[in-house]
């Protein structure tokens, strides 16, 4: 699948062809983002102290909107 998104002045999006490389670099991205939700997951569980809870928990709902980014370029 070769696919590239390019944002056009009105704000619209045009479909261009994606390169390899970049299909790898968005699939190691997704990957990383993924093991970070799962970290934070983890570090959740294991905190007793609802203020750092917190904190780890808004790292987990921003690595899941970067997550959702990078797939969203698939789309």
């Amino acid at each position: 699948m070769n696919i590239r998104f390019v944002k056009t002045k009105n704000s619209n999006v045009e479909v261009k062809n994606m390169t390899s490389k970049e299909l790898l670099y968005i699939e190691d991205a997704l990957g990383h983002e993924q093991y970070f939700k799962a970290k934070c997951c983890e570090a959740q569980e294991q905190l007793q102290d609802n203020t750092l809870k917190n904190a780890v928990s808004e790292m987990e709902q921003k690595h899941n909107s970067i997550f959702n980014s990078f797939l969203n370029l698939l789309d």
